[in-house]
């Protein structure tokens, strides 16, 4: 990310935060009917992932059709989401063609691997044609090195925009848990489809300190949630 972002902070006038006070995340349930709905769906998302509570072993299939896309930038709900102009990068998974409809990020990790959790996490939101999501998340840790995220922030017409280059994320098949669950910011509801990267990646100091200054909030991860005897994947 570069210079500028900040332009894109709003105060925000949700009726729920990170906080917690009446409006974080323990009492998102009861804010509003519409997010009651989520209470009675107990297959939340995030949760922990270890290999020690994986109940199947499953292929990989998971083909990324993804390359260098352009993203609007807007201030979305605590975080900075980046949404697809051309809807044109995709993936296919189980034979089914999602596309990558915009990305988005939490720190720190909503999920935690092996008990540790991530300083970022990354969620890249698709859509099928019968409108079902799958989020692909990937988790991040701080390095000195240069990471390889490959993205820059431009301006043409007045207009502010991405250009995001894939390939790093791409380049190699990864591995990762899969599991059923739900959004995890308010109405949470159900019916999401989840693919956690088990490799974590990382980002550099100046990169880090660049996307958690967009944020209105110390924080922006929701707390893990039980894993309810839900059938948890890994290929």
């Amino acid at each position: 990310m570069g210079g500028g972002a900040s332009m894109y902070i709003k105060e925000t006038t949700e009726i729920w935060d990170y906080s917690q006070s009446d409006k974080g995340p323990e009492n998102w349930h009861q804010l509003c009917p519409e997010f009651s709905v989520a209470a009675e769906d107990k297959w939340q998302s995030p949760i922990g992932l270890s290999k020690e509570i994986i109940t199947k072993k499953a292929p990989n299939e998971l083909i990324f059709h993804y390359h260098e896309d352009e993203f609007t930038l807007r201030h979305d709900n605590y975080t900075l989401q980046l949404d697809s102009v051309t809807n044109q990068s995709y993936l296919i998974y189980k034979g089914e063609h999602y596309f990558l409809k915009n990305l988005h990020f939490h720190i720190p990790s909503e999920h935690v691997l092996d008990n540790r959790p991530s300083d970022l996490e990354f969620h890249f939101v698709h859509r099928n044609e019968r409108d079902e999501l799958l989020v692909l998340a990937i988790l991040f840790d701080v390095t000195d090195e240069k990471e390889a995220i490959l993205a820059r922030v431009l301006y043409e017409q007045d207009r502010l925009f991405v250009k995001f280059d894939f390939t790093p994320f791409t380049e190699s098949q990864p591995t990762y848990y899969h599991y059923q669950g739900s959004l995890t910011t308010p109405p949470t509801i159900g019916q999401v489809t989840w693919l956690v990267i088990d490799d974590r990646r990382v980002i550099s100091t100046r990169g880090f300190s660049l996307l958690k200054s967009t944020i209105t909030s110390a924080s922006n991860n929701r707390p893990l949630q039980p894993i309810n005897n839900r059938e948890i994947y890994h290929t």
